[in-house]
């Protein structure tokens, strides 16, 4: 793909608010409510920007709204951005993209926020199996994505695996379940259900998004008590206060 000059000189944060205005504008076009989360909304409140750092832009929802949210790809699909589906939401990216917006998905389980993250208890070898795996039997339900739209071999490879899936009988189905089951995701993130059922609004580059009313509690929940010190070297694994291995 060729990238226009006027594309090239645009810097980092140029071409993240512009992807940001963009996926706001579709995601409020198709009704989904979703609130700035983790990095993002520690920036927004902090800095009143983006986090010169940070490797992806995320927005929390909850899972009731998935159906709402596969209309909304696939008019980003149509406006140039690819999707990479995964089990707990979709990254949306475009090939002139620094850096990808993540809709993450939570369950409400009780009073509990919660949501997994795909890190797998088990070998290189055994995790790029698994991976190719949920592709193609576990993934299936997404094929409202249409494939044809999907931007990159890798996304590619993965929605034509998935579409294979619909082929496979159900006891293959069911045992690929417990094989995911067994080896999936380690870390749990694990949020009071009240930070994200009551929500407040911030302005951020001259629009207004969705943000826990209770920010600076929210924040020191996942941060801690220095949320105000910039933190580079940040692992959201050992870090995260939010987040539970093993779960």
């Amino acid at each position: 793909m060729k990238i226009s000059e006027s594309i090239k000189n645009k810097t980092k944060e140029e071409r993240t608010l512009e992807d940001l205005k963009e996926v706001k504008e579709v995601l409020d076009k198709h009704n989904v409510e979703f609130w700035l989360d983790c990095g993002v909304l520690l920036g927004a409140v902090r800095e009143q920007k983006f986090i010169p750092w940070d490797s992806d832009i995320d927005l929390g929802t909850w899972d009731k709204d998935t159906a709402k949210i596969i209309s909304a790809c696939q008019e980003l699909q149509n406006r140039g951005f690819g999707i990479q589906l995964d089990r707990e939401g979709m990254g949306i990216k475009r090939a002139t993209s620094f850096i990808p917006i993540g809709i993450w998905l939570y369950r409400l389980i009780d009073d509990k926020a919660i949501r997994k993250w795909g890190s797998y208890n088990a070998s290189r070898l055994l995790r790029r199996f698994l991976h190719n795996l949920f592709w193609m039997l576990l993934a299936p339900h997404y094929s409202g994505i249409n494939p044809k739209r999907i931007l990159g071999m890798k996304n590619f490879i993965r929605i034509s695996l998935a579409n294979i899936g619909y082929l496979m009988p159900r006891f293959i189905k069911n045992w690929a379940t417990k094989i995911e089951l067994r080896w999936g995701p380690r870390y749990t993130w694990v949020i009071p259900s009240h930070y994200f059922r009551d929500l407040s609004i911030i302005k951020f580059y001259g629009m207004e998004f969705k943000i826990p009313a209770k920010t600076e509690e929210y924040l020191i929940y996942r941060y801690g008590e220095n949320w105000r010190v910039p933190k580079r070297n940040w692992d959201t694994a050992k870090d995260d206060g939010g987040i539970f291995k093993n779960l």
